[in-house]
């Protein structure tokens, strides 16, 4: 029996949410612009820049497959290789899984993953998530057997997060994942997100938790109740003595 690579990314086009985001949403989409005074790509949402990371060094470090083999570091790794679409090739990401001897691969965001703890609203939040997993689903249609994409579900909005839900599963979709961290202080356990949980368990849906940030939650405060048939899997962090003391989350 061959193993699936449980915890693969997409680089996803650097566009993708300026194109795919409901047009009322377009102006507050997540994007790459560069930094007016520095000249330096910056990843902005909201009309706002994300100060947690340098996007140069980012995005070079995710498409840098190959570079560090051959004497390049995060200083000189080309800066052009996020805007190749050869990325999106999906049929050679299935010869990759052929090679490799992977019967299947769940995938996830690369940049996607870094907005959702500068983002307040929780309609721009989900409209930032159907138009990633629009495209997701989309571009991994041709390979449903093999490719399985996770869909992003925000938490801000229980109610829009059900509806997504739906939504996604009758797309095909199988796997979901939410961020890990607490979300307006609430644990993933608070009883406001009952009917997520419900939702995904009704609709067979697997659920993943990678973390954002460090996230020091105890674990009884993250798994599922007993007896429960949701599938939870968790990404777990030492968050280091200079986070364990207070963790305001998301």
């Amino acid at each position: 029996m061959l193993a699936i690579d449980a915890d693969s990314h997409f680089v996803e086009p650097l566009d993708l949410f300026e194109r795919r985001i409901d047009a009322r949403f377009r102006d507050r989409a997540y994007k790459v612009e560069k930094d007016a005074a520095t000249g330096r790509r910056q990843l902005v949402v909201d009309n706002k820049p994300l100060r947690l990371l340098d996007a140069e060094e980012l995005l070079s470090a995710i498409s840098g497959y190959g570079q560090k083999e051959s004497g390049h570091d995060l200083s000189n790794f080309d800066r052009d290789l996020p805007h190749s679409g050869e990325w999106q090739d999906m049929d050679r990401r299935v010869k990759f899984l052929d090679r490799e001897g992977f019967a299947a691969q769940v995938i996830y965001p690369t940049v996607g993953l870094l907005w959702e703890a500068a983002v307040k609203d929780p309609a721009l939040a989900d409209a930032l998530c159907r138009a990633y997993n629009t495209w997701a689903l989309e571009i991994c249609s041709s390979h449903k057997d093999r490719l399985i994409p996770a869909a992003h579900i925000s938490l801000r909005d229980p109610g829009l997060a059900v509806r997504e839900l739906n939504r996604v599963a009758k797309l095909g979709c199988h796997a979901v994942f939410v961020g890990a961290a607490p979300c307006d202080g609430r644990s993933l356990g608070d009883p406001i997100y009952d009917p997520i949980w419900a939702a995904a368990q009704d609709l067979d849906l697997a659920v993943w938790a990678p973390p954002g940030r460090p996230c020091p939650l105890p674990r009884e405060r993250i798994l599922p109740r007993p007896r429960s048939r949701l599938h939870v899997g968790l990404n777990e962090c030492d968050p280091g003595p200079q986070n364990s003391a207070r963790h305001d989350g998301l």
